[in-house]
């Protein structure tokens, strides 16, 4: 008996080690494909996947002190050959790139992929006493961009990188006409061009020479629940909705709305949170004329700032067509300590600003939003029309005349109470569920 199982655990022992050393197969009895090593096969009806560890990383150029188990030596935290090429998942929602797999490449951490591959910027309004107005998320980048171009610092320097290009989307997205669900329409590209089209709107096809590209009865449903006016979240404590008219209704997301699951198009209401607010229920500051003369408009009442931008830099006076600007959004408190700090403009925010440095360098402040001049296409005549020198974001409320509101800008305008003809093609900036 004990012969035996001797000589089992030798056999057991051998069949280890010669396999240890070859090519291994986990989840089914087939043999590994050529070329791998490990081949995590399901061929045995075995279902599952590769599940990396969860790590939080703080910072992207030194590994955890504490990980795997074991504490890692400091030096070994900033380079680390001996682990390039280890795949993690990070956890931390606060990095550039937010949460999803990341590369370790013996020097950084670098973003893979997973997860939403950004951190959503977060509008909120706290300045209401015995208000309740809930936080609003915000896309990083208008629909139909580069989503790897997902932080305004990243926008702002390729704009002010590479050349002036109408039909470039990596910033500026597509262009949407309102109430539609396909996306295939909205590309600044797109030559199907249809005039004067009537019913059922076909993919890919914008129709020009018609102000509202759908007249059914239930227009009002497409990107909303029936909204004939912004919403309006100012009510006392508790959440209730303050029904200052007979039309304000929690938001929805319908069928049509052409956002990405967990995201859709933003009321009235919402854009104006980002610097229009005003406490008085029922009442908004809608509109606002920036002066040329000043790089920047301070919304008093909200507490943002919102800066004008050509090239990367804070720019005074006025954005031509044909050139790449937009409006950077910061919170106030975030500005005005990176002014105090020196380097950027003087004190007052008045005056001319000392343009050495740029806005998307790593120790210049971190904006909440980048809203680029990307322009519109013309419901008239189906052509682009206005990049650089404007912007157009759809909200998904609507007018009883059948138009729809959006966020308007110039560089001397800013205006979140703009109507405008459905059948025209403007940006959409979508928020989170």
């Amino acid at each position: 008996m004990k012969k035996n199982f001797l000589f089992a655990s030798v056999a057991i022992y051998l069949s280890i080690v010669s396999y240890s050393t070859a090519q291994v197969t986990i989840g089914g009895k087939n043999p590994p494909k050529p070329g791998t090593i490990l081949d995590l096969n399901s061929a045995d009806g075995i279902r599952g996947g590769l599940l990396p560890s969860h790590v939080k990383i703080t910072d992207l150029k030194r590994i955890p002190k504490i990980f795997g188990g074991v504490t890692i030596d400091s030096v070994k935290q900033d380079v680390n050959h001996e682990l390039t090429g280890m795949i993690v998942y990070n956890t931390n929602s606060n990095l550039d790139d937010g949460k999803g797999l990341y590369l370790w490449d013996g020097d950084n951490w670098c973003y893979v992929g997973g997860g939403l591959g950004f951190s959503a910027p977060v509008v909120e309004v706290t300045h209401c006493p015995g208000m309740f107005v809930p936080s609003v998320t915000f896309m990083p980048y208008n629909l139909g961009a580069d989503a790897t171009l997902n932080t305004p610092k990243k926008q702002m320097e390729y704009l002010a990188t590479n050349p002036f290009n109408e039909k470039d989307e990596r910033v500026y997205g597509g262009l949407y006409q309102w109430g539609r669900k396909d996306l295939k329409h909205g590309s600044r590209s797109n030559v199907k061009l249809i005039k004067g089209q009537t019913g059922s709107p076909v993919d890919g096809e914008f129709y020009y020479e018609r102000n509202n590209w759908y007249n059914g009865s239930s227009a009002e449903a497409l990107w909303g629940n029936g909204q004939l006016v912004s919403y309006d979240w100012k009510s006392a404590a508790g959440g209730a909705v303050y029904n200052g008219t007979a039309y304000y209704q929690k938001p929805v997301k319908t069928d049509n709305d052409p956002c990405p699951a967990g995201w859709r198009v933003p009321t009235q209401d919402e854009w104006e949170r980002t610097g229009f607010y005003d406490c008085t229920p029922g009442k908004t500051i809608e509109h606002v004329s920036p002066s040329e003369n000043k790089y920047y408009y301070e919304a008093t009442v909200s507490g943002w700032i919102w800066v004008r931008v050509k090239a990367g830099k804070p720019f005074t006076g006025t954005w031509a067509n044909n050139e790449d600007g937009g409006w950077a959004v910061y919170e106030k408190t975030v500005w005005d300590a990176a002014i105090a700090q020196g380097g950027y403009f003087d004190p007052q925010r008045t005056g001319k600003p000392d343009f050495k440095k740029l806005l998307y360098v790593s120790d210049a402040p971190s904006p909440l939003l980048f809203l680029p001049t990307a322009g519109c296409r013309l419901f008239s005549s189906g052509l682009v029309s206005n990049t650089g020198g404007s912007g157009f974001y759809w909200s998904s409320s609507i007018t009883n005349g059948g138009s729809s509101y959006n966020l308007s800008f110039t560089n001397a305008m800013i205006d979140a109470s703009s109507v405008s003809s459905r059948g025209s093609g403007f940006s959409i900036r979508c928020v989170k569920e």
